[in-house]
């Protein structure tokens, strides 16, 4: 049921991730009062098949939309950064999926104009910060579980993200690959768990699956492994594969001087330095299986059978699913604080990502990139305080996008 206590939302987007938001947007009350899309047959398709009642592909026509006060940025990475700055200009609050841009350049003209417009919402979609094995995680690690933290051991082994179709997903020049889309979401979470930033990186990324579309040859990456050293002196160790077909499995071991936290799936363990058993300290009973309520209302059995599986996919991790939920729940609880849809209440969306956050986390990413094709550790970007966006022309007139840093010069 919509309520009148909270903002009109416009969604721009018509993949996977829009196909899991908006029904449970729609389910906490928000009203879904416009999509944008790249073209008028995927905007005509999704509108139609989510019950969004004005669709267009204009990006002006869906931020100005009558009643509008919170974006949802669900497309391609490379666009996020335009709408989104775009957006908090003219006074919305903004979502935005990750990863947040295509580099550091991007997210920092989002940090800027978040920083301009302090009074509106403008967070990120990492959201396994919201799934409660991670809550109960971060407990354990404040109320000094493991000690001084001294590594972290990330694994994840998933599906494929090369579908039949070719899409965005398989070119890293517009946001795509296991790295961006998988490993922005590590290195978060170990960075908010643990409160930790890396100084330096290492990583490897390959391309060993053959793009099953014979017109485009994959420009992603599907294996990722990469270290952080942070500023501590733990180190971090990150493996992505996704040559798992039907599969998602992910493990996350933080070890310290006074014992072990491991999330396997879901499910939190620890283990006491000194201890021979493994305690089970959290676990994740909670079931996908979703009401009715979700969907669009007048819409015939077989159509909701397909959309309750578009809602669900199974290449999209439970994980994943699950934290959006409770995500789109805070969110809720921060406009439903505070009468006015122009007002909320800040700490009840306090865990989320801010733009600052994703933008180291584009700067650990941007590295790990830098260190594959240099074969070498490579320093992250100084803090976002000390880095500037400059503009500059090519001999062909191409306008470039890059980073000032205040001490080094230009950093391209």
């Amino acid at each position: 049921m919509e309520s009148k206590s909270l903002p009109s939302v416009a969604v721009f987007g018509s993949g996977r991730t829009v196909r899991v938001v908006v029904p449970h947007l729609r389910s906490r009350g928000f009203r879904i009062e416009a999509l944008w899309a790249r073209s008028h047959e995927l905007a005509r398709e999704a509108a139609a098949e989510l019950d969004i009642p004005f669709w267009t592909t204009r990006e002006d026509d869906a931020l100005l939309r009558k009643n509008v006060s919170l974006v949802a940025i669900l497309c391609e990475p490379h666009l996020h950064s335009g709408i989104a700055v775009k957006a908090l200009r003219i006074g919305k609050h903004v979502l935005c999926d990750r990863p947040a841009g295509l580099d550091s350049a991007d997210v920092l003209k989002m940090v800027q104009a978040a920083q301009y417009y302090p009074s509106l919402i403008s967070i990120v979609g990492h959201t396994l910060r919201f799934l409660p094995c991670f809550v109960h995680m971060k407990r354990q690690l404040m109320e000094g579980y493991v000690g001084e933290v001294q590594s972290v051991d990330v694994r994840v082994m998933c599906g494929s993200l090369f579908q039949d179709r070719y899409s965005w997903l398989q070119d890293a020049r517009a946001g795509g690959g296991a790295l961006a889309n998988f490993g922005s979401h590590l290195v978060d979470i170990v960075s908010f768990l643990t409160g930790l930033r890396a100084i330096r990186v290492m990583g490897t990324l390959r391309t060993l699956e053959v793009s099953k579309d014979q017109f485009h040859q994959a420009q992603a990456d599907d294996l990722c492994a990469f270290q952080m050293d942070m500023h501590n002196g733990a180190l971090v160790t990150v493996n992505i594969n996704t040559r798992f077909a039907g599969q998602y499995s992910e493990e996350l071991t933080i070890c310290g001087s006074g014992g072990i936290l491991v999330v396997r799936s879901g499910d939190l363990f620890g283990q006491k330095v000194g201890s021979m058993k493994e305690d089970v300290l959290y676990l994740d009973v909670e079931d996908l299986k979703q009401s009715p309520s979700i969907l669009p209302r007048n819409i015939t059995d077989l159509t909701k059978e397909k959309l309750q599986e578009k809602i669900h996919p199974p290449h999209l991790p439970k994980a994943h699913v699950k934290g959006w939920i409770k995500l789109i729940g805070s969110l809720k609880e921060a406009f439903v604080a505070k009468p006015n849809q122009c007002q909320w209440t800040k700490e009840r969306v306090q865990s989320a990502a801010t733009f600052e956050e994703a933008f180291y986390v584009q700067s650990v990413i941007d590295a790990v990139r830098q260190s594959s094709a240099d074969k070498q550790w490579v320093r992250v970007t100084a803090g976002v305080n000390e880095m500037h966006v400059y503009e500059r022309h090519d001999a062909s007139n191409k306008l470039y996008a890059g980073l000032y840093r205040a001490n080094q010069g230009l950093s391209l």
